[in-house]
């Protein structure tokens, strides 16, 4: 997709993108260059990040500014839309200016080698719903550790009766907390 000027739709190109993606296999993510404003999309941004991560779309951004990034970042929202998307998704917005773009875009590529996907096994007392989940990693200060995805799927029958299925044991699946997630758009 070519970067993305304003004014634009921004939620809008990107839903097109993350439908497209949908029925690919495999770990899906998107790249968006872009300011990360929006200009009268009939989507908002809320409704992307929830189709997103309930279909483990990743989204990182990529915001080129002018080479005094200081005074950008000052301004810098941490209520931004884009930002919430990139990071509820699994992603984040990477800053970059013209000079330093070839690093940026390496940056981006290792970060999506070197990532790790924890998945973690369906609570035996859970139902069908929306769940978080916490890691934490002792002497973590170094990790970089983002949420994505947010349905836990009810145990499909023929899953669960393939031999090649390792069973999972209700003693070592994890508990479930009480920390309210964000909700489903309207």
């Amino acid at each position: 997709m070519p970067p993305c000027r304003s004014p634009v739709q921004l939620w809008d190109a990107m839903s097109y993108i993350s439908r497209q993606l949908n029925g690919l296999p495999g770990r899906r993510v998107i790249l968006a260059v872009t300011d990360g404003n929006d200009k009268g999309s009939m989507n908002s941004w809320n409704e992307l990040r929830f189709y997103d991560q309930k279909r483990g779309i990743t989204v990182f951004g990529m915001t080129i500014v002018p080479r005094d990034v200081g005074v950008v970042l000052k301004r810098w929202n941490p209520e931004n839309p884009f930002r919430s998307l990139c990071e509820l998704s699994g992603g984040t917005v990477l800053i970059t200016n013209e000079s330093r773009m070839e690093e940026t875009l390496n940056r981006f590529t290792a970060m999506l080698r070197e990532r790790y996907i924890v998945e973690f096994p369906r609570p035996a007392n859970s139902s069908v719903g929306v769940y978080g989940m916490s890691v934490k990693i002792d002497n973590g200060n170094d990790f970089f550790i983002r949420p994505a995805g947010i349905s836990v799927p009810a145990p499909d029958a023929a899953v669960q009766a393939d031999p090649s299925t390792v069973p999972s044991d209700p003693s070592l699946t994890p508990k479930i907390g009480k920390r309210r997630v964000l909700t489903k758009p309207n």
